[in-house]
C-alpha cells in the first residue's frame, strides 16, 4: 500500500510539472526575454522549484521501493526517451550518401568461416581477469583449460558462422551501472557497461577484426575514433589549431564553433537504419544477417548489489562492452558526417580554412563528440541545426544541451552571440568547457590549463592510502595508474616544467611513503630509480622526459610526411612547401601544439635516418643517412683529392652498377672509420621516394618508448658484468614479486638499517637489535649475525655461513644467482636452495623489524627455522606451479630431404665486428649435395647477414631459372616476412626482403 501512495506522489508532482511546461509552450526567444514576474516567468520559477523538490526527494525512492521494483525500470529510461523510428522512408537519399564501395574479395573475407587458429588467437587476445558475463567464467578459465574447452568453444563459434543463428541464451548480458559522477542519483548519470559471455565475445571480436581494416575506406577523415591509424590526438590538434586561429581572428568575417554532445548515443541506435547503411555501402547480406543476430537477440539483466535482476529485451541500441559495438557506432554516425559534407558541398554552409593551403574543416567527430565549424551568420547556423534535426529524425539521436556549447571568434558581434545562444538553447564556452577531456577554448597560460592534472593525481593517490600498501604494491600502482594518468594531455602538449616536477614530486613522495607529518625518508635518488631494471632501477618514467618523447611522435609524423588530416592542416599553415627538418622559420606567434612540435626536432636528430636505394637523392652533407651512426651528418676530410662540392647526393657514391659502394671515392671523401660504417649499408632496389626510418626501433617505426630510452641512454651508468647480471637474474627469477622487490632493495642498499640511516642523520644506537654485538647493517643481519648463522646451519640445508663472513650481502646474492659459483650445493638442488635463501633473508629482516618496531620477544632458532622452512616450501610449490604446463612443440633436430623433384636450400651466416660470412647449400631428394657457396659481406648486424645468405641463394637459383626449390632458414622473422605472414620485420632487412620477393 505504501508503494501505491509513493507512485501517486510521483505522478502528482510530474503532472504539475507538465502543466507549467505547457504554459510556456512558446518560442525559446520569448522565454529568455520574458520578465521574471510575468506569467511565463512565474511558470519557470515553479518548474525550477518542482524539479528541485523532486530531485531532493529522490532518496525517498531508495528507502521505499524494493530491489525488485528497481530492477524493473522502464526500458525507455535506460535507452532514452522518445519512440523508436519506424519504417524509414529514405532509401534513395541513403543511396546518394553511401555509394557502394565494397569489393567482392572484401565481402568474401568478411564471410569466411573462422579457423580454429583464428578463434584461439581472438580468445587469447582478451584480458584474462575482466569481469565475466552470465556464464561466470573469465577468459583466463578458457585460456588455462584450452586443451579441454577449446574444441567445444570452436564448435560453438563455427556453428554460428555456418548457420547464421544466435542462441538467445548465448547473447544474454549482465549490465553493470557505473556512476559517471560522484553521488549519482539519476539513471542517466550511470554508464551501462555490458558484461557478455565469452563465447559471444569471441564471435563479436571476430566480426570486429574483419570489419576493422575496411573502416578507413568507409569512414570520412573527420571521424577519428576506432579507425586504424587515427587517434584522439588528431582531433585535439586540429581543434586546438582552429581555436588558436579564431582567437587571433581579425576583420569583418567571423567564425563559430558549435560543440554538440549526443545524449545516450549508443542506446539510441536504430537497428533498421544501421542495416540500411551497411547494405548501401555494399556489405553482403550474409554479414548483415550476422550483425542482426548479434544486436537483436540480446537481452539484459541488471546487476544490483552483485545479483542479476529483471529481463529486458531491447528494440534498439547497441551495448557498451561489446567488442563489435564501437565499429558499428562509427558507421552509424558516419550518416551525420555525410550529411554535413553534402551541405558543405552544396554551399549552404562553409567550414573554416585556417590558411590558404590548408584543407577546409567543417566538422570533427570522435564517437558521440561532435564539433561543427562555420561562418558566424544566421544562414550557416540555420543549415547546421536543420541538418542536425534531420539526422535526429532519422536516427533517434538527441542533443544533450547540458554538455553542448558554442564558441565565437573574437571579432563576432555580441548581439549575434546572444541571439544564437538563446535561439538554439546553447551556452557559450567558458574556461571550464572541455572537449575530449581538454580545454576547448585557449586559456591564457599552460599552467592554468593543465593544473587540473595535479589535483587529479593527488586525489587518486590520496584515495590509495600508501600506509596500507607495501612498497612493491605502490610500485605497481605508480606504473599502471599514476604515471598513466597524464599521458593523454602529454601526447599532444608539452606540459610546463613546474607541472612535470610537481607530478614527479607527488609520485616520489607516494612511493617512498610518509609519516603523519607528511615527511618521507628517501634513500635513493629518483633518477636512479627511474633507470631500467637491468641498470639497477625500477623503470619509472621521468615525467618531463617522457612528455617530450610523446610529443616527438607528432614531430616525427610531420617530418616523415604522414598522409593524415592533422598533418595536412599543420603543414598547410606553417610549412607550405618546405620540410620540417629543413625549416628554420621563427614561429613565435604559433599555437602551443606547433611550438611544442618544433621544440622536439632535436630529439628526431638522434635517431632519424634516410634509407638508401639505387636512385637515392638524399643529400650527403645535410641529412642523416648512416644508420650505425645515429644523428651523424658526415663532413669531408680536409685536403682531399676530390672536391666534395662535386658530390651532393648519396647515389653519386655508388659504383657504375649501383649495387655496391665506390670505395675509392669514399676513402677520398670520408675518414676511414666513417667509410667502414658506410660500407655496412646495404643498397636497396630503387623506390619512388626517400623513406625516413627510426633507427633505435627494430621495425624502423617511431615509438615513444624507444625515443624515451634512447634519450635516457646517455645517463645510464656503466655496470660491471656481475652487477648487471645480478639485476637481470633478480627480476627473471620465478618468485613472488614482493620477494623480487626485497632482493632489489638489498642489492640497491636502501634497506633502512641503523647504519644506513646514520649516514643521513644522527642515531644514538646503531648496534644490531638481535645480537647487539655489531653495527646494524644488511651485511651483518643476513650473514654475520650469530642468530642468522645459527638459522642457516640449523635449517634442512645445514648451510655454513662462516666461509662467507667477509662477503657483503650483494656479493652473496651474486653467488646465489650465479650457476657456476661454488656454494657447496648440487646443481639439481640449486634452484630450491635459491628460494630458501631469499625466504631466509626476508624472514631475518622481518624478525629484526619486529624486535625494533613492535618490541617482540626473541624467537628461538628452532621455532624460527621451522617457520622459515614452511614458508620456503610454500614458495617452492608456487614457483613450480608457475611453470608452463603445456608441452612445447617438438622441433626436428635432423635435416630431412625434400620431396622428389624439389631441391632443398639451407642458408646460414656468422657475424662479428661488422663482417659477415654467409653461405648456402643445395641438396636433392636423395640428400646429395649439388652445390655450395660462401661469401664475405660488410653489414650492420647478424639479421642482415642472415637475409644476405638467403638473397645469395635466391640470386643463384634465379640465374639458373630453377623454381622447384624449398628454402630453409633458422631466422623465423625472415621466413614469415618472405611468406607475407605476420612478422615484426627489422628495418635493416626491409630492402633485402623486397629483393628476395622479386627474385621468387
Amino acid at each position: 500500500m505504501h508503494l501505491i501512495h509513493q507512485r501517486i506522489y510521483e505522478k502528482v508532482n510530474i503532472d504539475h510539472l507538465a502543466l507549467h511546461i505547457r504554459l510556456i509552450d512558446c518560442p525559446s526567444y520569448a522565454i529568455h526575454h520574458e520578465p521574471r514576474d510575468g506569467p511565463i516567468g512565474q511558470s519557470r520559477v515553479k518548474i525550477n522549484g518542482l524539479i528541485y523538490y523532486i530531485i531532493n526527494h529522490m532518496h525517498t525512492w531508495a528507502f521505499t521501493c524494493n530491489v525488485h521494483h528497481l530492477s524493473e525500470l522502464d526500458l525507455h529510461v535506460l535507452q532514452g526517451n522518445g519512440p523508436p523510428c519506424a519504417d524509414f522512408p529514405f532509401p534513395t537519399e541513403l543511396k546518394n550518401l553511401f555509394p557502394p564501395i565494397m569489393e567482392q574479395e572484401e565481402n568474401e573475407n568478411l564471410c569466411k568461416l573462422p579457423t580454429p587458429r583464428e578463434i584461439k588467437q581472438v580468445l587469447f587476445s582478451f584480458a584474462s581477469d575482466k569481469s565475466p558475463g552470465p556464464d561466470g567464467l573469465p577468459a583466463l578459465f578458457y585460456k588455462h583449460f584450452w586443451s579441454t574447452t577449446g574444441t567445444a568453444l570452436i564448435q560453438v563459434v563455427q556453428h554460428f558462422f555456418r548457420t547464421g543463428y544466435m542462441l538467445k541464451t548465448l547473447n544474454h548480458t549482465f549490465v553493470a551501472l557505473i556512476p559517471k559522477i560522484p553521488n549519482a542519483s539519476r539513471v542517466d548519470q550511470f554508464r551501462p557497461i555490458s558484461l557478455c559471455n565469452i563465447s559471444y565475445k569471441v564471435i563479436s571480436k571476430i566480426l570486429a577484426n574483419r570489419l576493422k581494416p575496411l573502416l578507413k575506406k568507409i569512414i570520412s577523415p573527420n571521424q577519428m575514433a576506432f579507425v586504424e591509424g587515427r587517434t584522439i590526438n588528431e582531433n585535439t590538434i586540429i581543434s586546438h589549431e582552429i581555436m588558436h586561429y579564431m582567437h587571433n581572428r581579425r576583420g569583418k568575417k567571423g567564425f563559430c564553433a558549435i560543440k554538440i554532445d549526443l545524449s545516450k548515443a549508443y542506446d539510441r541506435v536504430e537497428w533498421n537504419l544501421l542495416y540500411c547503411i551497411l547494405k548501401h555501402i555494399g556489405i553482403c547480406d550474409k554479414f548483415i544477417n550476422w550483425v542482426k543476430q548479434c544486436i537483436s537477440t540480446c537481452s539484459f539483466s541488471f546487476l544490483i548489489n552483485g545479483a542479476p535482476f529483471g529481463l529486458i529485451r531491447p528494440s534498439r541500441g547497441i551495448r557498451q562492452g561489446d567488442p563489435f559495438s564501437p565499429y558499428l557506432f562509427i558507421i552509424y554516425t558516419e550518416l551525420l558526417s555525410r550529411f554535413l559534407i553534402k551541405e558543405e558541398n552544396n554551399g549552404t554552409f562553409k567550414g573554416i580554412k585556417i590558411a590558404r593551403t590548408c584543407p577546409t574543416i567543417s566538422h570533427l567527430l570522435y564517437a558521440d563528440d561532435l564539433v561543427i565549424y562555420c561562418r558566424a551568420n544566421h544562414e550557416d547556423v540555420e543549415t547546421i541545426f536543420t541538418t542536425l534535426d534531420k539526422f535526429s529524425s532519422w536516427s533517434g539521436q538527441i542533443i544533450n544541451h547540458e554538455k553542448s556549447f558554442t564558441h565565437f571568434s573574437r571579432n563576432v558581434d555580441v548581439t549575434f552571440k546572444n541571439d544564437l545562444t538563446a535561439r538554439f538553447n546553447l551556452k557559450e564556452c567558458d574556461h571550464k568547457s572541455k572537449h575530449l577531456g581538454l580545454p576547448f577554448c585557449k586559456p591564457k597560460s599552460k599552467s592554468k590549463a593543465f593544473n587540473e592534472i595535479i589535483s587529479k593525481l593527488q586525489l587518486k593517490l590520496n584515495g590509495w592510502k600508501c600506509k596500507n600498501l607495501s612498497q612493491a604494491g605502490r610500485t605497481i600502482l605508480v606504473k599502471t595508474v599514476a604515471q598513466s594518468l597524464p599521458i593523454y594531455p602529454m601526447s599532444t602538449f608539452l606540459l610546463p616544467k613546474s607541472i612535470c616536477s610537481t607530478l614527479d614530486k607527488i609520485i616520489r613522495k607516494f612511493w617512498w611513503g610518509s609519516n603523519d607529518k607528511g615527511n618521507s625518508l628517501m634513500l635513493k635518488s629518483w633518477s636512479t630509480i627511474c633507470l631500467p631494471k637491468s641498470k639497477g632501477g625500477l623503470e619509472f618514467r621521468k615525467t618531463e622526459d617522457f612528455n617530450r618523447a610523446l610529443v616527438t611522435k607528432l614531430t616525427w609524423k610531420v617530418a616523415s610526411n604522414d598522409n593524415e588530416l592533422w598533418v595536412e592542416v599543420l603543414k598547410g599553415k606553417y610549412l607550405q612547401d618546405t620540410n620540417l627538418l629543413d625549416s628554420d622559420k621563427d614561429f613565435k606567434a604559433a599555437s602551443w601544439v606547433w611550438k611544442d612540435i618544433v621544440s622536439c626536432k632535436q630529439e628526431i636528430n638522434f635517431g632519424a635516418c634516410f634509407s638508401i636505394h639505387q636512385n637515392s637523392s638524399v643529400h650527403i652533407w645535410s641529412k642523416p643517412w648512416i644508420p650505425s651512426l645515429p644523428g651523424f651528418i658526415p663532413t669531408p676530410i680536409p685536403n682531399t683529392l676530390l672536391s666534395f662540392n662535386d658530390f651532393s647526393t648519396v647515389s653519386q657514391l655508388f659504383c657504375y652498377s649501383r649495387v655496391s659502394w665506390d670505395v675509392d671515392i669514399l676513402l677520398n671523401l670520408f675518414p676511414s672509420e666513417v667509410v667502414l660504417e658506410i660500407r655496412k649499408i646495404n643498397i636497396s632496389p630503387p623506390t619512388s621516394h626517400e623513406k625516413l626510418f627510426w633507427s633505435p626501433s627494430k621495425s624502423g617505426k617511431f615509438t615513444s618508448k624507444s625515443c624515451y630510452l634512447s634519450s635516457q641512454a646517455k645517463r645510464f651508468p656503466t655496470l660491471n658484468t656481475t652487477t648487471a647480471s645480478l639485476f637481470k637474474n633478480i627480476w627473471n627469477t620465478k618468485l613472488h614479486n614482493r620477494l623480487k622487490f626485497f632482493c632489489w632493495k638489498i642489492t640497491s642498499d636502501i634497506l633502512p638499517t641503523r647504519k644506513r640511516l646514520s649516514s643521513l642523520f644522527h642515531i644514538d644506537q646503531i648496534f644490531c637489535p638481535v645480537c647487539g654485538s655489531d653495527e646494524d647493517s644488511a651485511d651483518h643481519i643476513f650473514i654475520c649475525c650469530p642468530f642468522s648463522i645459527a638459522v642457516w646451519f640449523h635449517s634442512c640445508w645445514n648451510f655454513r655461513m662462516e666461509p662467507f663472513q667477509s662477503f657483503s650481502a650483494t656479493t652473496f646474492f651474486a653467488l646465489l644467482f650465479d650457476k657456476n659459483s661454488n656454494l657447496f650445493i648440487s646443481n639439481k638442488k640449486r634452484e630450491e636452495f635459491l628460494t630458501f635463501a631469499i625466504c631466509a633473508f626476508d624472514a631475518l629482516w622481518k624478525n629484526r623489524n619486529n624486535i625494533v618496531h613492535n618490541s617482540s620477544p626473541f624467537v628461538s632458532v628452532q621455532d624460527f627455522t621451522s617457520r622459515l622452512q614452511r614458508m620456503a616450501k610454500d614458495h617452492t610449490k608456487a614457483r613450480i606451479s608457475l611453470k608452463i604446463t603445456s608441452a612445447a612443440p617438438t622441433l626436428s633436430r635432423r635435416w630431412s630431404p625434400p620431396k622428389k623433384g624439389f631441391l632443398a636450400i639451407n642458408s646460414d651466416a656468422a657475424f662479428k665486428d661488422g663482417l659477415a660470412a654467409t653461405g648456402f647449400i643445395i641438396r636433392n631428394h636423395f640428400g646429395s649435395i649439388l652445390f655450395a657457396s660462401s661469401c664475405l659481406h660488410n653489414c650492420l648486424n647478424p639479421t642482415v647477414a642472415e637475409a644476405l645468405a638467403v638473397k645469395e641463394a635466391c640470386s643463384f637459383l634465379n640465374f639458373l631459372k630453377i623454381d622447384n626449390a624449398i628454402f630453409e632458414s633458422d631466422y623465423l622473422n625472415l621466413v614469415m616476412a618472405i611468406n607475407n605472414w605476420e612478422s615484426n620485420l627489422d628495418w635493416s632487412i626491409a630492402g633485402i626482403v623486397e629483393e628476395i620477393k622479386k627474385k621468387f
